[in-house]
Protein backbone atom coordinates (compact mmCIF):
# COMPACT_ATOMS: atom_id res chain seq x y z
CA UNK A 1 0.00 0.00 0.00
CA UNK A 2 1.34 3.61 -0.86
CA UNK A 3 1.19 6.43 1.47
CA UNK A 4 -0.67 8.35 -0.79
CA UNK A 5 -4.76 7.78 -1.87
CA UNK A 6 -5.92 9.85 -4.68
CA UNK A 7 -9.55 9.99 -4.14
CA UNK A 8 -12.38 10.33 -6.42
CA UNK A 9 -15.35 11.69 -5.95
CA UNK A 10 -18.63 10.27 -8.05
CA UNK A 11 -22.25 10.69 -7.97
CA UNK A 12 -23.62 9.05 -11.28
CA UNK A 13 -20.91 10.08 -13.29
CA UNK A 14 -19.06 6.93 -14.78
CA UNK A 15 -18.45 8.40 -18.02
CA UNK A 16 -16.79 11.64 -16.14
CA UNK A 17 -14.96 8.74 -13.71
CA UNK A 18 -13.88 6.96 -16.38
CA UNK A 19 -11.66 10.19 -18.44
CA UNK A 20 -10.52 11.36 -14.49
CA UNK A 21 -8.69 8.19 -14.36
CA UNK A 22 -7.29 7.18 -18.08
CA UNK A 23 -6.50 11.07 -17.52
CA UNK A 24 -4.77 10.56 -14.20
CA UNK A 25 -2.98 7.27 -15.44
CA UNK A 26 -1.84 8.89 -19.03
CA UNK A 27 -0.46 12.13 -17.11
CA UNK A 28 0.63 10.90 -14.14
CA UNK A 29 4.12 9.56 -14.50
CA UNK A 30 4.79 7.79 -11.10
CA UNK A 31 1.47 6.65 -10.72
CA UNK A 32 2.59 3.38 -8.84
CA UNK A 33 3.08 6.49 -5.86
CA UNK A 34 -0.55 6.65 -5.39
CA UNK A 35 -3.45 3.90 -4.36
CA UNK A 36 -6.51 5.52 -6.68
CA UNK A 37 -10.25 5.29 -4.74
CA UNK A 38 -13.13 6.00 -6.43
CA UNK A 39 -15.97 6.59 -3.86
CA UNK A 40 -19.21 6.95 -5.67
CA UNK A 41 -22.68 6.56 -5.46
CA UNK A 42 -26.09 6.01 -7.68
CA UNK A 43 -29.29 6.50 -7.70
CA UNK A 44 -31.05 4.11 -10.41
CA UNK A 45 -29.71 0.16 -11.50
CA UNK A 46 -28.30 1.47 -15.13
CA UNK A 47 -25.65 3.94 -13.60
CA UNK A 48 -25.10 1.08 -10.66
CA UNK A 49 -24.21 -1.09 -14.09
CA UNK A 50 -21.90 1.64 -15.62
CA UNK A 51 -19.69 1.84 -12.56
CA UNK A 52 -19.58 -2.20 -12.52
CA UNK A 53 -18.24 -1.94 -15.74
CA UNK A 54 -15.56 0.35 -14.84
CA UNK A 55 -14.65 -1.93 -12.37
CA UNK A 56 -13.75 -3.98 -14.72
CA UNK A 57 -12.11 -1.72 -16.87
CA UNK A 58 -10.08 -0.77 -13.73
CA UNK A 59 -8.83 -3.75 -11.67
CA UNK A 60 -6.21 -1.33 -10.08
CA UNK A 61 -8.55 1.47 -9.03
CA UNK A 62 -10.42 0.96 -5.97
CA UNK A 63 -14.12 1.38 -5.72
CA UNK A 64 -16.03 2.29 -2.92
CA UNK A 65 -19.68 2.11 -3.02
CA UNK A 66 -20.72 5.04 -1.03
CA UNK A 67 -23.23 4.30 2.24
CA UNK A 68 -21.97 6.42 4.99
CA UNK A 69 -19.68 9.15 3.11
CA UNK A 70 -18.37 10.80 6.20
CA UNK A 71 -17.20 7.76 8.01
CA UNK A 72 -15.64 6.04 4.58
CA UNK A 73 -13.63 9.24 3.69
CA UNK A 74 -12.35 9.42 7.42
CA UNK A 75 -11.67 5.55 6.63
CA UNK A 76 -9.63 6.46 4.02
CA UNK A 77 -7.93 9.50 5.51
CA UNK A 78 -6.68 6.97 8.37
CA UNK A 79 -4.94 4.57 5.88
CA UNK A 80 -2.95 7.24 3.99
CA UNK A 81 -0.08 10.19 4.84
CA UNK A 82 -1.25 11.95 1.88
CA UNK A 83 -4.68 11.80 0.05
CA UNK A 84 -5.20 14.04 -3.04
CA UNK A 85 -8.44 14.58 -3.89
CA UNK A 86 -10.29 14.50 -7.11
CA UNK A 87 -13.76 15.18 -8.78
CA UNK A 88 -15.12 12.86 -11.39
CA UNK A 89 -15.09 15.93 -14.03
CA UNK A 90 -11.10 16.43 -13.58
CA UNK A 91 -9.19 16.17 -16.66
CA UNK A 92 -5.59 15.97 -16.28
CA UNK A 93 -4.03 17.90 -19.20
CA UNK A 94 -0.59 18.30 -18.66
CA UNK A 95 1.91 15.48 -17.16
CA UNK A 96 3.08 15.55 -13.38
CA UNK A 97 5.35 13.47 -11.29
CA UNK A 98 3.70 12.69 -7.46
CA UNK A 99 7.22 12.34 -5.88
CA UNK A 100 7.86 15.85 -6.53
CA UNK A 101 4.87 16.70 -5.15
CA UNK A 102 5.77 14.22 -2.23
CA UNK A 103 9.28 15.31 -1.66
CA UNK A 104 8.13 18.54 -1.40
CA UNK A 105 5.41 18.40 0.96
CA UNK A 106 8.08 16.46 2.96
CA UNK A 107 10.36 19.10 2.80
CA UNK A 108 7.98 21.86 3.52
CA UNK A 109 6.33 21.23 6.94
CA UNK A 110 4.43 24.72 6.90
CA UNK A 111 2.22 23.57 3.57
CA UNK A 112 -0.90 22.35 3.99
CA UNK A 113 -1.58 21.16 0.61
CA UNK A 114 -1.29 21.19 -3.01
CA UNK A 115 -3.08 22.03 -6.30
CA UNK A 116 -2.24 21.04 -9.88
CA UNK A 117 -5.09 23.57 -11.14
CA UNK A 118 -3.50 26.87 -9.96
CA UNK A 119 -1.14 28.31 -12.27
CA UNK A 120 1.21 31.43 -11.60
CA UNK A 121 -1.19 33.53 -12.38
CA UNK A 122 -3.00 33.19 -9.69
CA UNK A 123 -2.29 36.38 -7.91
CA UNK A 124 -5.32 37.76 -6.20
CA UNK A 125 -6.46 35.99 -2.68
CA UNK A 126 -10.08 36.14 -3.00
CA UNK A 127 -11.03 35.05 0.65
CA UNK A 128 -9.01 37.50 1.85
CA UNK A 129 -9.47 40.44 -0.66
CA UNK A 130 -6.30 41.46 -1.70
CA UNK A 131 -3.64 40.54 -4.43
CA UNK A 132 -0.57 38.29 -3.12
CA UNK A 133 2.75 38.65 -4.94
CA UNK A 134 4.38 35.19 -5.91
CA UNK A 135 7.79 35.46 -4.63
CA UNK A 136 9.77 32.60 -5.88
CA UNK A 137 10.60 29.04 -7.16
CA UNK A 138 11.98 27.05 -4.53
CA UNK A 139 12.43 23.29 -5.02
CA UNK A 140 9.66 23.14 -6.71
CA UNK A 141 7.09 24.93 -4.90
CA UNK A 142 6.01 28.52 -5.90
CA UNK A 143 5.26 29.94 -2.79
CA UNK A 144 3.29 32.97 -2.12
CA UNK A 145 5.14 33.78 1.26
CA UNK A 146 2.92 33.60 4.48
CA UNK A 147 -0.61 33.51 2.47
CA UNK A 148 0.80 29.20 1.59
CA UNK A 149 -1.10 27.73 4.56
CA UNK A 150 -3.90 30.38 4.82
CA UNK A 151 -4.66 29.77 0.40
CA UNK A 152 -4.14 25.94 1.33
CA UNK A 153 -1.53 25.60 -1.45
CA UNK A 154 2.13 25.80 -2.39
CA UNK A 155 2.42 24.29 -5.85
CA UNK A 156 0.83 25.97 -8.34
CA UNK A 157 1.88 24.95 -11.87
CA UNK A 158 2.03 21.32 -13.42
CA UNK A 159 5.26 22.50 -15.39
CA UNK A 160 6.83 22.66 -12.05
CA UNK A 161 6.17 18.90 -11.49
CA UNK A 162 7.49 17.32 -14.45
Amino acid sequence: MSNLAALIFSKNRALQVRAAIESLFLRCKDIDLADVVVLYTTTNYLNEKQYQKLMELFPTVNFLNQVVFINQVISVLEQYEYVMYVVDDTIFMQDFKLGVVLKSLNNHKDCVGFSLRLGINTTYHYMGKHDQKLLRKKEGFLTHGPLRVRCLSSIHSPEYLR
